[in-house]
């Protein structure tokens, strides 16, 4: 008899008797459950309590239909039908995702898989496979653009779920290097990164090493300070995992810990739920850097560090709103000469130590930005006094006047500089234009000065 002809008749292959399988069954966390071909639950394994708070007898003699989701029924309807049809007699039924609703009536995400039994009906096998509903959620939250810390908060999920005893926390910094965490089940902060602590922590120590660190008890006093120890005692925890995780935007970059307790798996045990953890913060932080590029490129400039264009003109009109009172024009005189004689490398460099100076001349509050080109433009902020518009085109132009070096030349640059004070009714577009008008008049004056508009 062939092992295809044994399986369909139903024998075991080990030769183990069906009590050690019934018995096997029932101790699983799977659910099992023996539908009649009208769907009817004929039996179902004691799992069910665990899985759905129900008792195996609440379920026996009701349609499964009226524990799935509405919007799940066509589906299972379509494999009921297809077992009746004979379908699955040579073609395995491959499992899927579906919504049952527990005894608390929440619906629960849990996968379902079927197999033909006698007389047109089924035998499922349903269990919790939260992994994959945590890791969709997870991919909905980074594409649709859900807050930072509504992302960690899934990352976090993926180990709490399955162990629940356990202590979790990611630790991450902003792109500014502020420290941020996510917890769970963690009620002290000195267990998380975010508390200042003395002596050593097992996070730190993985991120300096760039490596793991794993410990199953906090004797050791070089990566776990008394305090921290001492504090992870009194939560109940007896181990540490600290996971380093690159990320792109910081070089610090961020950190898994698990903290576990007696009652939870060993620290070997959390092997798979952190690895599961790792992949999903590792793709956080990847698209975190990827967009935070997208957008520097956007609105800083990458030559000068300054506002590019757009972003000049789109603060320009919010400042503006806000009762901006002049406008600054700022073009340099030479630049042409630079590139011709030193080459564009030298130019790019002029460009760069020109925008230095620039910011440090009209200092913080103003809005300065590289409009293309040698040519920058100024904005003066809402409230600033009638004779800060001169006070900046003056500092502008003196500090131009000095050489600069460029790989160990010295170039000479200035600045020619038109300004125009905002009018009555004045819009911003015609601001502009009057602050251009003044600067191509103070060019064809002899240049290396600022000129007000008419």
């Amino acid at each position: 008899m062939s092992v295809d002809e044994r399986d369909r008749d139903g024998r075991d292959q080990a030769g183990l008797p069906p009590g050690w399988l019934v018995d096997a069954v029932e101790r699983s966390s799977d659910v099992t459950a023996v539908l009649a071909a009208d769907t009817t639950i004929e039996w179902v394994s004691r799992g069910a309590r665990h899985l759905l708070g129900r008792a195996p007898s609440e379920m026996v003699g009701r349609s499964i239909a009226d524990l799935v989701h509405p919007d799940d029924l066509a589906r299972a309807a379509e494999v009921v039908g297809l077992a009746a049809d004979g379908h699955f007699d040579e073609v395995y039924v491959t499992p899927a995702l579906y919504r049952i609703l527990h005894a608390d009536g929440t619906w629960v995400h849990l996968e379902v898989n079927a197999s033909p039994g006698p007389d047109g009906g089924l035998l499922l096998v349903i269990r919790r496979t939260h992994d994959l509903v945590v890791q969709d959620q997870l991919l909905e939250a980074v594409t649709g653009g859900r807050d930072l810390d509504d992302q960690l908060d899934l990352v976090v999920e993926l180990g709490r779920w399955r162990h629940t005893t356990e202590g979790y926390a990611v630790l991450v910094h902003d792109i500014d290097g502020t420290r941020r965490a996510r917890t769970a089940g963690i009620g002290d902060a000195r267990l998380t990164g975010l508390a200042e602590v003395a002596g050593p922590t097992p996070w730190d120590a993985a991120l300096a090493a760039r490596a793991p660190i794993v410990l199953d008890e906090l004797t050791d006093r070089s990566l776990v300070s008394a305090e921290v120890a001492a504090a992870a005692t009194d939560a109940g925890f007896q181990g540490v995992i600290a996971l380093p995780v690159a990320d792109p935007a910081r070089p610090e970059g961020a950190c898994l810990i698990v903290w576990s307790t007696k009652d939870g798996p060993s620290v070997a045990g959390h092997r798979y739920p952190t690895e599961n953890m790792e992949r999903a913060l590792s793709l956080i932080l990847q698209w975190r850097s990827h967009l935070w590029r997208l957008e520097r490129a956007a609105n800083v400039d990458g030559l000068t560090g300054l506002a590019t264009r757009a972003r000049f003109f789109d603060l320009a009109h919010v400042q503006f709103a806000a009762g901006a009172t002049a406008a600054l024009y700022i073009d340099l005189d030479g630049f042409k000469a630079v590139n011709d004689d030193h080459g564009h490398a030298a130019g790019d460099d002029v460009l760069a130590g020109v925008a230095e100076r620039l910011a440090a001349a009209v200092g913080e509050g103003v809005l300065l930005g590289r409009l293309g080109g040698d040519e920058f433009a100024a904005l003066c902020p809402p409230g600033a006094p009638p004779d800060e518009p001169a006070r900046l085109a003056a500092a502008v132009v003196d500090a131009l006047r000095s050489p600069l070096d460029v790989g160990g030349v010295r170039v000479q640059v200035g600045a020619s500089v038109g300004v125009a004070r905002r009018r009555d009714g004045e819009s911003l577009p015609r601001l502009l234009e009057r602050a251009d008008a003044a600067l191509l008049a103070m060019k064809a004056a002899g240049k290396d000065g600022w000129r007000l508009a008419d």
